[in-house]
């Protein structure tokens, strides 16, 4: 079973379509929850959001987000914990990622993580260059003589050491859908938990995943996934100020927009969003599935 995290921080219209697209598409055994924090405005929508995902446990930040996410990952008796933003859509249905079929992809030497956010599909990187937003070639296969397997159970296997680090191919410690065995990650975590009072990190979930990298050289050098994706973060908004990632370039949504919907009753839809994944990162227009609801 895995013990899913899902960060969030003002964004409860997009978290709601995370939680019920998780609800919808992901095929395995899971425990989620949502670790929050929110601006006073925010809050009584994550109140309703509550009420509305009643078999979600919803946990505030605390003083420590390194803290909160140890105490998580050991509050169950799972095998495997994944994270997620709030800013992730679960776009299509898994193939099936039952406990038996998740211990045999980690039984596989050196597989160090799974990926949910990768597939031969994401094979396009988004970078802003000399002030424009480009796109680049990135595929899974970009030269000859790599170590690529395929199995029968639907999933695909790399050496992750011959790509590029930092690429979406040799970038294992993702905090945006990639799925770790809790034995490993407890004691990266336990560390950071010491080192962050000497550091002074900020609570962010992008400060944590920059901290996590300090273990990229301790761990395997397979990753999986699935041939095609399943999920995609769609980078609309942005609601931290420790890292600049590009967001709304193609469909940009305010947070106090979205806010403003959802206090009418308003939620998105799934079923009426469109999907072209061929990136990690790819915008989808999440307004075309507004509509009103009966909450």
């Amino acid at each position: 079973m895995i013990t899913l995290i899902i960060f969030s921080k003002n964004r409860p219209l997009q978290l709601d379509l995370c939680l019920s697209s998780v609800k919808q598409n992901f095929n395995a055994n899971y425990t989620p929850i949502v670790l929050y924090q929110c601006d006073e405005q925010y809050e009584n929508a994550y109140k309703n959001l509550r009420d509305e995902h009643a078999d979600v446990m919803f946990w505030r930040q605390g003083k420590s987000l390194f803290e909160d996410v140890f105490v998580a990952i050991n509050s169950y008796d799972n095998l495997y914990a994944c994270f997620m933003t709030d800013d992730c859509i679960m776009y299509q249905q898994s193939p099936n990622l039952s406990d038996e079929n998740l211990k045999s992809i980690f039984k596989i030497k050196e597989v160090c993580c799974f990926s949910l956010r990768l597939g031969k599909n994401t094979n396009k990187r988004g970078h802003s260059y000399d002030g424009q937003f480009v796109w680049f070639d990135d595929p899974l296969q970009y030269a000859e003589d790599l170590d690529i397997w395929e199995n029968n159970l639907g999933f695909v296997c790399w050496n992750r050491t011959q790509h590029f680090f930092g690429g979406y191919w040799n970038y294992p410690i993702s905090v945006d859908g990639h799925i770790f065995k809790i034995e490993d990650l407890s004691p990266w975590m336990e560390e950071l938990v010491y080192l962050e009072k000497i550091k002074q990190w900020q609570q962010t979930p992008n400060e944590l995943e920059k901290a996590l990298q300090r273990f990229v050289n301790e761990i395997g050098r397979l990753v999986g996934c699935f041939t095609v994706s399943c999920v995609v973060n769609s980078p609309n908004n942005r609601v931290q100020q420790t890292i600049h990632n590009y967001n709304g370039v193609f469909h940009p949504a305010e947070t106090s927009f979205l806010l403003e919907m959802f206090e009418q009753g308003k939620r998105i839809n799934l079923d009426k969003l469109e999907f072209n994944v061929d990136c990690a990162h790819t915008e989808i227009d999440i307004l075309k599935g507004l509509e009103q609801c009966s909450v």
